[in-house]
This record gives structure tokens, C-alpha cells and sequence, in this order.
């Protein structure tokens, strides 16, 4: 039975056509990442600031750390 809705038309489509979905790739990941780094920027735009000790804390999970030998 042939397809009769346009979504029904574009997935058939987009089916017999994997070319298109491996260009339009990059561009779907871009829009994901940039879709993620806002929702994580909300996140910290609505957290409340850090006190001392926290900001002290995270400083300290941050720092590089020297897990080389020296021989």
C-alpha cells in the first residue's frame, strides 16, 4: 500500500535515501550539543551561588593532580 500522509512520504523518503541522513548528521549533532550546553547553562544560571566552602571544594576537585611517578 503506497504511502499517503507527507510523514508517511518524507520516512520513505528519508529511508531510500541514506546518503541524505549521513550529510545531515554533523549538522543534527551540532543542533544536540548546542541544545545540551543550553540546558546545562539554565542549570547553573538558576543554581544558587557556591559558599566559601563549596567554591573551596570544587577548586580542589579541579586542580591537576600529580599522579605521575618520578623515578
Amino acid at each position: 500500500m503506497p504511502a499517503t500522509s507527507p510523514s508517511e512520504r518524507a520516512r520513505e523518503s528519508w529511508a531510500r535515501t541514506p546518503d541524505r541522513a549521513a550529510r545531515l548528521a554533523p549538522a543534527l549533532t551540532a543542533r544536540k550539543v548546542y541544545a545540551a550546553e543550553r540546558y546545562i547553562q539554565r542549570l547553573i544560571d538558576s543554581a544558587p551561588p557556591l559558599s566559601d566552602e563549596q567554591r573551596a571544594r570544587l577548586a580542589a576537585l579541579l586542580a591537576p593532580t600529580n599522579t605521575g611517578s618520578a623515578a
